[in-house]
């Protein structure tokens, strides 16, 4: 096991930790609330990537495998793609961000910017960042848990709020969600 490796890698979890906690607190603290739906899902999928994290340190010191780099550098671009993504659905969605499946008493349907592509660009780059944690350390059985516990937590997440938007916005959700893909921009689906 190298050890710069091993304080780059700890350093990694260690400000990827810190920012995350930040930005929830700060997020949640400022912003006026609206209705809030299934919010258990949140602390669950917090827990679960809690443990992700974990167990993708606890498998690189206990296992010591040789580190591939290609899969070190896969793993690190997946998370700078899915850190600029989360960003610009942030960004994009501005005061109707949360990090609850939330319904504020002004809620737009926002389809502009990156929603103008994708319908989840958010949870598409969680989709990205939560293995990214597992494969710079090269953790496989913890990138085995992510798809196992992870996911599926998440695609019922995604399930539950794109029924809460139906209801909501009626016709303009659903024609929304016939026109704009969920995960794969518009740009690659015209491709074909």
């Amino acid at each position: 096991m190298n050890e710069i490796f091993s304080v780059f890698f700890l350093s990694f979890m260690a400000i990827m930790t810190v920012h995350r906690i930040l930005e929830m607190f700060l997020m949640t603290r400022k912003k006026k609330t609206g209705i809030i739906y299934k919010k258990w899902t949140l602390y669950a999928l917090v827990v679960v990537h809690v443990l992700v994290g974990i167990f993708a340190v606890l498998e690189y010191f206990v296992r010591k495998r040789h580190i591939n780099l290609f899969i070190t550098g896969l793993g690190l671009a997946m998370f700078l793609g899915a850190l600029i993504l989360r960003n610009l659905a942030i960004l994009t969605l501005g005061e109707f961000h949360s990090v609850q499946i939330e319904l504020k008493n002004n809620h737009r349907l926002i389809t502009n910017g990156v929603y103008g592509c994708i319908r989840h660009p958010y949870y598409l780059a969680v989709l990205f960042e939560v293995p990214s944690i597992t494969l710079i350390p090269n953790s496989y059985y913890a990138l085995l848990f992510s798809l196992l516990f992870y996911f599926p937590m998440l695609f019922y997440r995604i399930h539950s709020e794109e029924l809460i938007m139906l209801k909501k916005f009626g016709h303009n959700y659903l024609r929304y969600k016939e026109t704009v893909p969920a995960f794969f921009p518009i740009f690659l689906l015209r491709l074909r």
